[in-house]
């Protein structure tokens, strides 16, 4: 049911290149190429680099690249530098994490842009490491660049909850 929902790019048929005045594009055959508008990482957020969806410069969708690890080395560069252009807000203190009764968590931190209230589940956080990704109910982007550089009463409320 998902499949005929999304459609699935071939990594092997596909390449994202930058033209001359910077703006990405995609290769889908000899024939066929489009400028991509906005990227978009909708699933599973535990596999970062999973499921990247691709539309165009209308904001219609493209497709969906499954794994990026599966096309060439030039888009997968390519794509790994527009990745890294997806805004995060950087968390610098946790004040309060609330657990709701239906198991969601309401934070409230204070970050690189001022103070933010926001709402997860669970599954809406992972860690690369010292990093700590966390995508919020409103699509915002959080990110702990290194948890153990927040201060001591932050780490302990993260660490009551995960």
């Amino acid at each position: 049911m998902l499949s005929a929902q999304l459609r699935f790019l071939d990594c092997k048929k596909i390449e994202l290149y930058q033209d001359n005045s910077g703006v990405l594009k995609l290769r889908l055959d000899k024939n066929e190429e489009c400028s991509i508008g906005k990227l978009r990482i909708i699933f599973p957020i535990t596999d970062f680099g999973k499921f990247i969806d691709l539309y165009d410069e209308k904001g219609r969708e493209i497709g969906v690249i499954e794994d990026y690890t599966m096309l060439s080395s030039a888009s997968r560069r390519i794509l790994d530098q527009e990745l890294e252009k997806l805004c995060f807000i950087e968390i610098r203190e946790i004040e309060n994490i609330i657990e709701k009764e239906d198991g969601s968590l309401i934070w409230k931190v204070q970050t690189n842009k001022g103070g933010y209230k926001f709402e997860i589940m669970r599954e809406m956080l992972f860690t690369r490491g010292r990093r700590v990704i966390i995508f919020s109910d409103h699509s915002s982007k959080f990110e702990i660049p290194n948890y153990e550089k927040l201060p001591r009463q932050s780490r302990k409320l993260f660490d009551k909850h995960f």
